[in-house]
């Protein structure tokens, strides 16, 4: 006879009960220990997760941040989100120069309302090479 499986919350408890030993699996799952090298690797072994987790809001609070401390007299952003408006707006009030560097993209007007100079210095990729193709600042 095999043991219960208190994993699940709605197992009975007998009396006498104690939690299993480490590593703490459940006794309807077994534990598979594979051991491979590097060069085993293909690429369906690896998976690249693309999504952000707040990434935009933590960049915010540190331009905040900085700009409030007066640790930076000078900030560049390499965007064009409309989401960073509150932080630059903040950076601009501290007396922070702030420059924005969208890489050809098209940015929000909001955002655009905001900085202090727009900067591009890159080719642009949608043009053929040109002489109005260089690097620019406004």
């Amino acid at each position: 006879m095999s043991s219960p499986c208190f994993a699940q919350p709605d197992s009975p408890r007998p009396a006498s009960f104690s939690p299993p030993p480490p590593p703490y699996a459940c006794c309807h799952e077994k534990q598979i220990t594979i051991k491979i090298q590097i060069d085993d690797l293909t690429e369906q072994d690896i998976k690249y997760d693309l999504t952000q987790k707040g990434v935009d809001i933590k960049i915010g609070l540190d331009i905040a941040s900085l700009s409030i401390k007066k640790m930076v007299t000078q900030i560049i952003l390499i965007s064009g989100d409309s989401d960073f408006v509150p932080a630059t707006k903040t950076a601009r009030r501290e007396g922070v120069d702030f420059i924005l560097e969208p890489m050809w993209n098209p940015i929000n007007p909001n955002l655009h309302e905001h900085i202090d100079g727009l900067m591009s210095t890159c080719f642009n990729p949608t043009k053929p090479f040109a002489p109005n193709n260089y690097p620019y600042i406004l």
